[in-house]
């Protein structure tokens, strides 16, 4: 099966650079003086004055510098009356849960069936592609020239390490050759497998009677668009997945996955990476839908599952198929009394959920002409508890001053650094000697951009994030 990777990701990693560039003469000598800029922020009022002044205002909080930032931000404050403490668990997914989520994902009269791996159909339908994608490869060979060699950058697609890679005569051979071994091997199985004989069952936990997930979990196939789909919960049940079954993974029966990358607009070009071949060409980004109706579909939904969530990010995102099925992804975030969880980069990062000690709640749905393809949601802790209705917070001053100095103390090596926006939002962070109880705080995140050559971040890493509270600086890293 052709692979398509794809180089365009939306999130980047950040690669920190050893040579500390000189700051621009504008912040150059400059301190951190509350007094200068206290001023800018309306004479520094308390934050009650702010946040019941409009249900989103934007004061520009311009001042003094630190060393290599320069702080000159808009105030992101919701309209709210308090700002609470809450205490929530990690909640997995339940048998009723899913049963509930799936009728409005397929239809209250969805019939699901167990996981059973492929049967002759698949390998049928299997080698029908390859014998398609043989044709393509064939004439790429048969029209190769003496002199057309070329080197491309070749990305690996497990460790995202990026190589030079020489295409050539003997390459392309070795793709055709590979192409007719998967072939045979299918039309062997074709011949000599059975067909799959359904199996019908309920949503509930258990062992996948064909399938070894290595867990105790809910697993079942149905359809919907003519397309084999899968649902399934893992880490512990406290991951929900429904999506059409990854055409390359029919020996264990896993989901698609979408993945984030830079286009936005219908036509915007993404470059694509073919394993089998090594040639990288284009698809161009066309879900068959505009952003506005896929965030209204995606909303519609999420509003008959979940009445605590609030939309917080629509990002363009393609399917590793044999041909690039795009689709728009919308994002959403727990509310907590009109306060949203803020939906900063470690969150949307699911590569950092491996080395976050406590992972971030995320939800995810994709939309294309079709409706809602695909559902993602893990690591759910609802607030259940409230332990303070009304938390006694630092003035904006304080935190910015906090903010800044920090940011200047951390941040030496990359250079010039503008800090923008100042959002007051919510975050989950580990309570101290329990391992799956969470606080919910209100915290201040620090968003901008650095002026640098050598360093690329992301439009919504933040840079600092202070406790609203304590002022104290919370690492995003490792969740507390």
């Amino acid at each position: 099966m052709r692979r398509a990777f794809f180089a365009a990701l939306l999130i980047c990693s950040i690669a920190m650079s050893a040579c500390q560039a000189t700051p621009p003469e504008s912040v150059q000598g400059k301190t951190n003086q509350n007094e200068e800029y206290a001023r800018t922020f309306e004479d520094e009022l308390p934050l009650y004055d702010y946040l019941t002044k409009a249900p989103t205002i934007s004061v520009r909080a311009g001042g003094p510098h630190a060393g290599n930032v320069a702080f000159d931000a808009v105030l992101d404050v919701p309209q709210v009356s308090a700002l609470p403490v809450a205490r929530g668990q990690l909640e997995p997914f339940t048998d009723s849960t899913v049963q509930d989520i799936c009728a409005q994902f397929f239809g209250s009269e969805a019939v699901y069936c167990a996981v059973t791996g492929p049967g002759r159909e698949y390998y049928e339908r299997r080698a029908e592609d390859l014998e398609r994608e043989l044709i393509i490869e064939q004439q790429a060979l048969n029209e190769f020239k003496d002199g057309d060699e070329q080197i491309i950058a070749s990305v690996d697609a497990l460790t995202g390490e990026e190589t030079d890679f020489e295409i050539t005569r003997e390459v392309l051979q070795q793709g055709v050759d590979a192409i007719k071994k998967d072939l045979a091997e299918c039309r062997e199985k074709a011949a000599s497998t059975a067909s799959v004989e359904k199996t019908q069952v309920e949503l509930k936990i258990g062992s996948a009677p064909y399938v070894d997930y290595g867990e105790q979990c809910i697993s079942a196939q149905t359809s919907l668009h003519g397309t084999d789909y899968i649902v399934l919960t893992s880490q512990n049940n406290c991951r929900l997945q429904i999506a059409a079954v990854d055409p390359d993974s029919y020996e264990q029966m896993y989901p698609i996955e979408y993945q984030l990358v830079e286009a936005q607009a219908v036509g915007d070009e993404i470059a694509v990476l073919d394993v089998t071949s090594g040639l990288e060409t284009t698809v161009t980004f066309d879900p068959g839908i505009t952003q506005q109706t896929a965030q209204e579909t995606a909303e519609e939904f999420v509003d008959q599952i979940a009445n605590d969530f609030v939309p917080c990010g629509v990002y363009g995102s393609v399917a590793a198929l044999d041909e690039a099925a795009c689709a728009y992804t919308c994002f959403f975030t727990r509310e907590i009394r009109g306060l949203p969880v803020a939906f900063e980069d470690h969150a949307i990062d699911t590569g950092a959920a491996e080395t976050v000690p406590i992972p971030y709640e995320t939800m995810s749905v994709a939309v294309t002409k079709d409706g809602i393809v695909a559902f993602d949601w893990s690591d759910r802790v609802p607030a259940e508890e409230i332990i303070n209705e009304n938390a006694d917070p630092l003035s904006p001053v304080e935190v910015a001053d906090i903010a800044v100095q920090y940011i200047a103390d951390t941040t030496g090596d990359i250079g010039a650094l503008s800090i923008e926006h100042m959002s007051l939002t919510m975050m989950r962070t580990q309570e101290p000697n329990a391992s799956n109880t969470f606080l919910y705080i209100p915290v201040w995140d620090f968003y901008g951009r650095a002026e640098s050559e050598d360093i690329s971040f992301p439009e919504n890493y933040s840079f600092a994030t202070v406790n609203a509270i304590t002022g104290a600086i919370v690492d995003r890293a490792v969740g507390y």
